[in-house]
């Protein structure tokens, strides 16, 4: 009952429906599956050790990053096919033919945030606001915004590095809130949801004046579990994801259908994404 061993037992359904599908469309193939566990020693052990996986011609997994970049080596070396189904690592994929990431690199998500804000609205309204040990995500940020130019005449978004002490916001975050308009907030941090909690409610606060504004997150927002979606709601808040499950689709509904009668419960996302990669791949 962790969150890893449900990440991976909702994948391998996912992927196990998926297979069942091809073969029952009568296509022939060979399949083996690994618990590759938390570390490379687990890896070789349960994985590289066992003859059968030499012969493998295209991989997918495993979980770790560490597991990730090992495997990205040998993939390398040996002209198998490596796709790594969650983790993302940055380099991986440079001068690696044979590795591919089905999931985004936080550059990306940041890049696509970007392009969004900046069809949206002009530099000044822009607010980046983070944690102040967060520093490395406003970096990337800006370089994002440098890297897709700035328009004549305008600056660079202001940013704010936040402390946790509440109180110390009246006098950093407070008068920026007040002197704008319209209001659009990219939110970099992710991981303490006590202070995006606090961080939330000064917005909400001043939605009340009717200003205009909107929220900008990253994918491990949707992994949070203390955050009041009702404020979400309230400041338009839009989070990058690299999927998108459209529950009034036919084919989405048979899907989980079919997960629900192999596994009892009804699939998380990555059931889908696993159901999806091995489809696309056959």
């Amino acid at each position: 009952n962790n969150s890893v061993s449900r990440w991976a037992i909702h994948y391998y359904t996912g992927a196990k429906l998926a297979l069942e599908k091809w073969k029952n469309k009568g296509v022939s193939f060979e399949s083996f599956v690994w618990d590759s566990g938390p570390d490379t020693v687990s890896l070789q052990k349960r994985v590289l050790d066992d003859n059968r996986f030499l012969d493998v011609p295209l991989i997918i997994g495993p979980y770790h990053r560490d597991n990730i970049k090992y495997l990205a080596n040998y993939a390398k070396k040996s002209g198998v096919l490596l796709f790594s189904p969650f983790s993302a690592a940055q380099n991986l994929t440079e001068d690696n033919p044979f590795f591919y990431q089905v999931n985004p690199n936080i550059e990306t998500q940041i890049s696509a945030i970007v392009d969004h804000v900046n069809q949206y609205a002009r530099s000044e309204d822009i607010l980046i606001l983070q944690k102040d040990s967060d520093a490395k995500l406003n970096e990337l940020f800006l370089s994002s915004f440098l890297s897709k130019g700035i328009k004549e005449g305008e600056a660079f978004p202001k940013t704010l590095l936040l402390s946790t002490n509440v109180n110390t916001w009246v006098n950093t975050l407070v008068p920026e809130l007040q002197k704008r308009e319209k209001l659009v907030i990219i939110l970099s941090s992710h991981s303490d949801e006590v202070f995006l909690n606090n961080l939330l409610q000064e917005l909400n606060r001043e939605s009340f004046d009717k200003k205009e504004i909107i929220v900008y997150g990253l994918s491990p927002w949707l992994n949070l579990e203390k955050v009041d979606f009702q404020l979400l709601d309230i400041l338009n808040f839009h989070v990058s994801s690299p999927y998108f499950i459209n529950n009034e689709n036919s084919e989405v509904g048979e899907f989980q259908q079919s997960f629900y009668q192999e596994l009892g419960v009804f699939p998380q996302p990555e059931a889908f994404q696993a159901f999806d990669l091995v489809n696309l791949l056959f």
